[in-house]
């Protein structure tokens, strides 16, 4: 009634959360992510209270923000694979754009996270998951 929703971490107001990163459940945690961000879309006109930041307004915006983000990723693996047919995963991995810079991730939890998304793109990618119907619903095929 209060036209209020919990996102938890799902949807943040300044940052995108790392996906993937919880264990392999048996499908792609971005074609998930994908998935489920269709999924909030009668909710786009709702207060957001999120798992960390500050409440905000404007759930339409910042989601098909968040899909365009992650669908550029995997664009950018594409590409990278797609020149680079035998790449290993620290191959494309050395070669995607990280806003931290992938000479800052040598080492510890962003060395794993960043080799492990790197990995679920490529997943993403190499299972026609840009030619989805969620990455054609947020317009990023």
């Amino acid at each position: 009634d209060r036209r209020v929703i919990l996102t938890g971490d799902h949807v943040l107001p300044t940052v995108y959360p790392g996906l993937g990163l919880g264990g392999d459940l048996g499908t792609n945690p971005l074609a998930d992510y994908l998935a489920s961000l269709r999924r909030l879309e009668p909710y786009d006109d709702y207060e957001v209270v999120p798992g960390h930041g500050y409440r905000f307004t404007g759930l339409g915006i910042r989601r098909r923000g968040a899909a365009r983000h992650a669908l550029r990723r995997a664009r950018e693996v594409r590409e990278i694979i797609g020149r680079e047919p035998g790449a290993t995963t620290w191959e494309v991995a050395s070669q995607l754009t990280w806003s931290a810079g992938w000479e800052n991730m040598q080492s510890g939890f962003l060395l794993f996270s960043g080799l492990s998304q790197t990995e679920m793109y490529r997943a993403f990618v190499e299972s026609g998951g840009l030619e989805s119907a969620d990455a054609v619903a947020f317009g990023q095929a």
